[in-house]
């Protein structure tokens, strides 16, 4: 898994643990987020599980509920914090929900 945020591993839209890549050629290797053409030695990452390639740009944020129970637990040491569970859809779809707020941000 590649280092996220705080030492966090950075993970799918569906929760599984991405792993980091070099591309070993050009043409055949394409970010399944955004359409690019992932050139010869350049970082991607990939799910296994989900069959999905992404180049840097569109690697998710460690997951937000993380970022929210550090912030729970910070304001109120021994309160029960919800499941990162609770933040998962199941499927791709949280994928192209983040892909137009990225863009938004460039």
């Amino acid at each position: 898994s590649v280092p996220g945020v705080g030492g966090r591993s950075q993970r799918c839209p569906v929760g599984h643990g991405l792993s980091q890549y070099l591309v070993p050629w050009a043409g055949d290797f394409t970010c399944d987020a955004c359409g690019q053409e992932l050139a010869e030695g350049c970082s991607a990452w990939s799910c296994a599980q989900c069959r999905l390639d992404l180049c840097w740009r569109c690697v998710p944020a460690p997951p937000l509920q993380e970022a929210l129970e550090d912030t729970a637990a910070a304001e109120a040491p021994g309160r029960p914090v919800a499941s990162p569970d609770v933040m998962r859809t199941g499927d791709n779809s949280l994928l192209q929900a983040l892909l137009p707020a990225q863009a938004e941000q460039e």
